[in-house]
């Protein structure tokens, strides 16, 4: 159960860890290298502290942890999109829009669909169930695929030696060609 409050609290933080990489590269573009290296060090002393601090501090263990980089994350993303901001590189416009609607409508009706598949499903009993499948399912494909795969391996090795023939043969063709072009040529320049 500790598994999966750690990784809620993980998610929290997904979207500004991708926000770091989408964030990152507009200062790059501009060859300022320094200002997202200072931005990464303010991140990673306040990921120490806060680890530290809801880790052992307020006894939160592996949760604090994963809480601590999560905000850290966070704030290093407010910093990034303020100095963009101050730059003229980002604009802000209305956050209540017809596409941030539709996607809140979207996130929450995959969320409740998730929340009651969840309660009707035992996903361990699944789990065992396909693992004895996979189980089967892997000498099922070894026994049905070993001659296709010789036949396939046999056709390709043929293939292989016809086109390294053409590619001679082509070879041949285009010498012979460009010698009666140097021919040509020759007896041209002699006129």
């Amino acid at each position: 159960m500790e598994q999966l409050v750690i990784l809620m609290a993980f998610s929290f933080g997904l979207p500004f860890f991708m926000l770091m990489k989408v964030l990152t590269p507009a200062f790059f573009s501009r060859k300022d290298t320094t200002t997202p290296m200072r931005v990464a060090l303010i991140s990673l002393f306040l990921n120490a502290a806060l680890n530290y601090y809801l880790a052992f501090v307020l006894d939160l263990g592996h949760v604090g942890i994963a809480i601590g980089s999560s905000l850290a994350a966070l704030v290093s993303v407010c910093i990034l999109e303020l100095i963009l901001y101050r730059s003229g590189f980002i604009k802000s416009y209305s956050f209540v829009s017809r596409f941030s609607l539709m996607i809140l409508l979207a996130s929450c009706s995959l969320a409740l669909f998730l929340h009651f598949y969840t309660q009707k499903i035992d996903f361990i009993e699944l789990n065992k169930v396909k693992k004895n499948a996979q189980q089967n399912d892997a000498k099922t494909i070894v026994f049905f695929t070993e001659p296709h795969a010789s036949e396939y391996f046999a056709k390709v090795r043929e293939q292989n030696i016809i086109m390294r023939e053409d590619s001679r043969n082509t070879s041949q063709k285009f010498f012979k060609i460009k010698k009666r072009y140097m021919l040509t040529l020759y007896t041209y320049h002699r006129l």
